[in-house]
Parts: structure tokens; sequence; C-alpha cells
């Protein structure tokens, strides 16, 4: 009989330990995916930055152009 209460024992700490694995699984894939959001939203950030910057760079939007052109 305590043989058997040591293995339901056993079982029962078993399916805890899995219960708590999967919950830091979960967690663990919570968090990576907001990182991967972030990341994200960063790189189109950068993008928006990049082609801002690109127009500005164009010789019709610089100074020197305007005053070739008269402006």
């Amino acid at each position: 009989m305590k043989f058997m209460k040591i293995l339901y024992q056993f079982r029962s700490d078993i399916c805890r330990k899995k219960e708590e694995q999967n919950e830091l699984e979960l967690e663990l894939d919570y968090k990576s995916s907001k990182i991967l959001e972030i990341d994200c939203e960063i790189k189109l950030l950068n993008l928006v930055f990049l082609k801002k910057f690109m127009h500005f760079l164009k010789p019709q939007n610089t100074i020197l152009a305007m005053s070739k052109n008269g402006i």
C-alpha cells in the first residue's frame, strides 16, 4: 500500500512539473512573439526614416538645386 502511495505521489509530481514546463514554454513563446513584433516595428520605422531622408537628399530638394533654378 505504501508503494502505491509513493507511486501516486511520484506521478502527481511529474504531472505538475510538466504543467509548469508547459506554462513556461507558453510564456516564452509569448515574449518571443512580442520581441519579434517590436523588431518589425523598428525595421518599419527605419524604412520610413530612410525613405524620408533619401527624399530630402534628392537634388531637386537641395539648396544648390534651388539656387540653380532661380528659387
